[in-house]
């Protein structure tokens, strides 16, 4: 028996669209090829189509081998497309339409109206010559190019213009800037374009300004370019030309530097010295005419005290034939006062002009004035009376204090409160310390509070103590306190131990009546401690094990130095011992 074949009906699974292609063609508005003409491609379908409505391409017009952006446009359910391109100005040379751009463009952005993609198999050719895009005006032409000038042309303020004139109406260029066209000296000046739409020239205006000197000159490449950039006719097409302007390569000289103004006078004064603080040293420059500028300004370049530059004021008044630099001597001034001449002479020439701007000029600079006079800030008769180290407690303990007195032969300024912390070390490690003392009186005080975890060698560190009291330091009309040598360091004051228990014992004062080579000799070389020796006595301190350190001389007692047993006199001694 035969077997009976079932026939099943086989159905082709269509993936794309059956819609074709049947009209793509070219219009355009116009010539096609001027500013604002349009191109359009139309392309028309067997079928209606979904998509590509309204959407900006810029891969399939190219102008020139440049892309331009074109539009797509339509209505979902009908059967045609169009994509249109706007001449825009600038763009110059043939039109194309790329074939396989546009392909892939439908075929991803077309439809069916049951949503099957438009399909083809092979790309559109593309369109390669369609035409030549030109944007330039072949008509437009410039008919004269000028220059003029108001006064000579040549000093500040003077106006220097450059006018072009065209064939026809013109648009662009009515307001804007150009740095790249005027040069004065090789180096480009600001000038600025002027003129109206419509109208049949345009002006590029220089002023001339303080500084400019130099040759005048106009580039010519650099004026060609903006006007074909900036100039179109009331079309839009621009103006070309194809060749470039020569260059006005010597038009005039510009001069903005005053020939007549020249200083007749330059004078040193002083009030009092000239060389303490709050003394006025003062500079005076005299011209032969009314000047202007350098009014009120500081200058920091010219005078030098002691090789370190120092703030000095400008003062004078516009029409007037002066200038004043002004220089107060202040605290910690102290060198040789110089003044220096090219810093003078570069500040003269940028800050001052004749009445009509020209700036004042000096073929060489002035010469330095080296040795002035040599300022001096520091009190020669500021002088220390006393430095002592006081204590709480026989063995220092946290909340234990240790104060360094320091005594003056006069009243004193400064250092009445703050903090240091380079002064006192303990065990190697720096602590803070507080300045106290009242303005007026002759004494100051440092204070060093023992907190806990301070173990160690208690050191005071004389170059640093040196330095706080003669920079912080002043009689009471403010000339410094200084000393030529710094305070030796007070090296192994105490020995601080805060993991102890406190047994204080505040009763540190040893008064006696008489103290001998011998008995001073026995405590040095055990461990001293320090004594407090009541007027009419000795006063004697011993700092550490084995080394003798400051001492001061009490009300009518005598201060003595005692090394290995041998006594030596020594009055109002201080420094290294």
């Amino acid at each position: 028996m035969k077997a009976k074949h079932d026939k099943t009906k086989e159905e082709d699974v269509v993936s794309h669209s059956t819609l074709q292609l049947t009209k793509l063609s070219m219009e355009h508005v116009g010539n096609g090829t001027n500013v604002g003409d349009t191109v359009t491609l139309v392309i028309n379908f067997d079928g209606a189509v979904e998509g590509l409505t309204s959407s900006l391409t810029d891969s399939i017009f190219t102008v020139g081998g440049v892309a331009v952006d074109a539009v797509w446009r339509g209505i979902d359910g009908e059967n045609s497309r169009t994509l249109t391109y706007t001449v825009a100005p600038g763009d110059n040379g043939a039109l194309v339409v790329n074939g396989t751009p546009l392909t892939n463009a439908l075929m991803a952005g077309i439809t069916d109206t049951e949503g099957h993609a438009f399909f083809a198999e092979y790309p559109f050719a593309s369109m390669v010559n369609h035409s030549v895009i030109s944007t330039v005006s072949n008509d437009l032409e410039f008919t004269k190019l000028r220059m003029e000038h108001t006064g000579e042309g040549t000093s500040i303020g003077d106006i220097v213009t450059l006018t072009i004139d065209f064939n026809g109406s013109v648009k662009g260029l009515t307001s804007s800037h150009a740095d790249n066209i005027f040069t004065v000296g090789g180096v480009a000046v600001d000038a600025v374009w002027s003129g109206i739409d419509g109208g049949n020239s345009r002006t590029l205006t220089y002023t001339v300004a303080s500084g400019d000197n130099g040759i005048l000159a106009v580039n010519g490449t650099s004026l060609t370019d903006a006007l074909m950039a900036g100039v179109t006719d009331t079309e839009g097409n621009a103006f070309f030309s194809q060749y470039p302007f020569a260059d006005m390569a010597n038009y005039s000289t510009i001069n903005t530097v005053s020939d007549d103004l020249r200083f007749t006078k330059l004078r040193m004064e002083h009030t009092g010295e000239g060389t303490s603080v709050g003394d006025i040293v003062t500079l005076t420059v005299d011209f032969n005419e009314a000047v202007k500028g350098l009014t009120s300004s500081h200058a920091d370049n010219i005078f030098t005290v002691g090789g370190v530059a120092v703030d000095a004021v400008w003062s004078g008044i516009d029409g007037g034939n002066s200038r004043t630099l002004t220089y107060t001597v202040a605290s910690g001034d102290n060198g040789i006062l110089a003044v220096n001449g090219t810093s003078l002479t570069d500040a003269l020439m940028a800050g001052v002009t004749d009445t009509e701007g020209n700036t004042f000029f000096s073929q060489y600079p002035f010469a330095d004035m080296a040795n002035y006079s040599t300022i001096n800030t520091a009190d020669n008769d500021l002088q220390l009376t006393k430095l002592s180290m006081e204590r709480t407690g026989d063995d220092l303990h946290t909340g234990d204090t240790v104060i360094v007195v320091i005594g003056f032969n006069e009243a004193v300024k400064g250092l009445t409160s703050g903090l240091t912390d380079s002064i006192f070390t303990v065990g190697g490690v720096a602590v803070d310390a507080v300045w106290r003392g009242i303005d007026g009186e002759n004494s100051r005080t440092l204070t060093y509070t023992v907190a806990p975890g301070d173990n160690g060698a208690l050191v005071v560190n004389g170059t640093p103590l040196t330095n706080a009291l003669m920079a912080g330091i002043t009689d009471t009309e403010g000339h410094a306190f200084f000393t030529q040598y710094p305070f030796a360091s007070m090296v192994n004051y105490s020995t601080i131990d805060t993991s102890k228990s406190h047994e204080k014992n505040s009763d540190h004062t040893a008064p006696i009546d008489k103290v001998d080579a011998d008995l001073i000799n026995h405590i040095f070389m055990g461990k001293p401690d320090y004594f407090n020796i009541e007027p009419e006595a000795y006063s004697h301190h011993f700092i550490g094990s084995g080394a003798y350190s400051h001492h001061f001389i009490e009300p009518g007692a005598y201060s003595h130095h005692f090394f290995d047993n041998v006594e030596s006199l020594s009055l109002n001694a201080f420094g290294v011992l």
